[in-house]
């Protein structure tokens, strides 16, 4: 389903932090124009200025996990994000700050800045993995939109019912896995 190629730890891609819990899987997309899933690894493990990393990044060949399912990836904090001057309180079960409490998924873009139809499945087969893993439902899959109000992923805040066909999708998927364990 996915390689683990795991950035190197440094302060500001991968600190190394223990998650508190994982509460919700949050998806983003990459919004960089046909950069694979081992470009944005490369780039991660690399960057020493920005506070930016995620757990997983999906493009149509390949997903990587590129920071461990159990510390923190800097993909979404909603600490200092406000709206109409008042703090933007966002996904409240994910606060004080949705990186400690969330799994994190890129879905990369073609050069329209668009997430193909392959990536949304792969994203969608990982989405449903890390709910069954931990114990978690599909409404439990949300936006980073849904976090911060940061328009990510973009095709899926412009058209919010994409977004809940891709959640119908995972509920009866996950309604599939569990039903065969039983």
């Amino acid at each position: 389903m996915y390689k683990n190629k795991w950035i190197e730890k440094n302060p500001v891609t991968r600190p190394g932090i223990k998650l508190e819990a994982i509460r919700k899987i949050v998806m983003h997309y990459t919004a960089n124009p046909e950069m694979t899933a081992h470009e944005h690894y490369e780039w991660l493990n690399q960057e020493r200025k920005r506070y930016a990393s995620a757990h997983f990044f999906v493009d149509r060949n390949e997903t990587l996990c590129v920071v461990p399912t159990d510390e923190v990836a800097y993909h979404a904090n909603d600490r200092a994000r406000f709206v109409n001057g008042e703090l933007y309180r966002g996904t409240k079960a994910l606060l004080p700050d949705a990186n400690y409490l969330s799994l994190s998924i890129e879905m990369c873009v073609d050069r329209n800045i668009e997430i193909a139809s392959e990536i949304e499945m792969r994203a969608l087969e990982l989405a449903v993995f890390l709910c069954a893993k931990h114990q978690l439902e599909a409404t439990d899959i949300i936006r980073h939109f849904d976090i911060s109000g940061k328009f990510c992923p973009a095709p899926w805040v412009n058209n919010p019912e994409r977004f809940e066909q891709f959640r119908s999708k995972a509920v009866q998927k996950l309604k599939q896995i569990r039903q065969e364990k039983n």
